[in-house]
């Protein structure tokens, strides 16, 4: 799988290096967390590399820049789907009186 064996995170910073410089700029000029997402978004950096490049560029941790990834009206369907998701993997989970098999 792409981006988790030894190294993953070298190349992820190289593969985003040109998207954090740019973001930096963006944060920088106003430090709002949905015009950086919106900025991400329209540059095609989504899912975890955009949660990546928020820590890197705001010098977060990685609760805040999922908060700032998922809270961002951009991202409105990237959290309904992470919720249904995360729903379904509970509901598999569970058995069918809702009690963890």
């Amino acid at each position: 799988m792409r981006g988790s064996g030894p190294g993953a995170d070298e190349e992820r910073r190289a593969r985003l290096g040109p998207v954090v410089e740019d973001a930096r700029a963006v944060w920088e000029r106003g430090r709002d967390g949905d015009v950086l997402q919106e900025f991400l978004r329209g540059h095609g950096c989504d899912g975890v590399d955009a949660v990546f490049v928020t820590m890197w560029v705001v010098g977060c941790g990685l609760e805040e820049a999922q908060g700032m990834y998922f809270g961002a009206p951009c991202r409105r369907d990237d959290l309904e789907f992470h919720n249904a998701f995360v729903e379904a993997l509970e509901r598999e989970a569970t058995g069918p009186a809702g009690i963890p098999e």
